[in-house]
């Protein structure tokens, strides 16, 4: 119940920024509805999470963390970890591995649901000298990613920021 009455709260406020019309963006208009399903879909409900304060970008590198075991399934960034992953290059040797992971693309608004994304992983000079595609989706007030371990063994590590 308590996600129901989340939800409900989440489309008041749409409605009342949105003139309870719709939401439109490139010419088409999305009802509340389809919002409503975006933000209600099982990826915004069924999710790990990602919390170490070891995986955020400001954290120095001093182990060898990898994600190469990581998934398949949907993540979200939290508490120590941050909100969500950077969309810019970070330097390397950050959030405790050799190669930080970064979305390259920007994340999705919510109308937008499911998109694909590139992670760049950097190292040596190269913001994406490696790289891996995964899911994206906005749930209103936070990302989920669907992440399936990383292109080139250890020392990769998707990261998170505020």
């Amino acid at each position: 119940m308590h996600d129901d009455v989340h939800l409900a709260s989440l489309l008041f406020v749409y409605g009342l920024l949105l003139g309870n019309c719709g939401y439109q963006t490139d010419r088409k208009i999305y009802d509340q509805s389809e919002i409503a399903a975006s933000l209600g879909s099982s990826q915004c409900q069924n999710y790990a999470s990602l919390n170490s304060g070891n995986r955020k970008i400001t954290y120095p590198y001093n182990h060898h963390y990898c994600d190469n075991g990581i998934g398949p399934g949907w993540f979200r960034f939290v508490g120590s970890a941050g909100t969500r992953m950077p969309t810019s290059c970070p330097p390397t040797g950050r959030c405790g591995t050799s190669a930080p992971g970064w979305l390259n693309g920007g994340h999705p608004t919510v109308a937008d649901g499911q998109v694909s994304r590139q992670v760049c992983f950097h190292w040596n000079g190269n913001c994406c000298l490696w790289s891996t595609n995964i899911k994206v989706r906005n749930c209103g007030s936070y990302y989920v990613y669907y992440l399936s371990g990383t292109p080139s063994g250890c020392h990769l590590r998707y990261c998170g920021t505020n």
